[in-house]
């Protein structure tokens, strides 16, 4: 799978976790951001990673946490599920 991890105007940047393999084939013109996985045989705390991948790893991560409190908030509001 190919990485662009250029965001452009006109294409939207998709945050994904590892779970969302093949996730491409499904919008092609995205720009798809995917945290960087573990090597076999690495070490435990870097996972094998390189200085680039973790830090990679930690902006996109770091971004999905604020999204789903964001969503856990609306969830607590109970805004979702209120008929009006």
């Amino acid at each position: 799978m190919s990485r662009d991890d250029t965001p452009e105007p006109d294409r939207p940047a998709l945050y994904v976790d590892k779970g969302c393999q093949g996730i491409s084939g499904y919008y092609p013109g995205a720009a798809i951001r995917q945290p960087a996985g573990r090597h076999s045989n690495s070490d435990r705390h870097t996972g094998g990673l390189t200085e680039k991948e973790l830090v990679l790893n930690k902006e996109i991560n770091g971004t999905r946490v604020v999204v789903e409190h964001a969503i856990g908030m609306i969830e607590r509001c109970r805004v979702t599920v209120r008929p009006f």
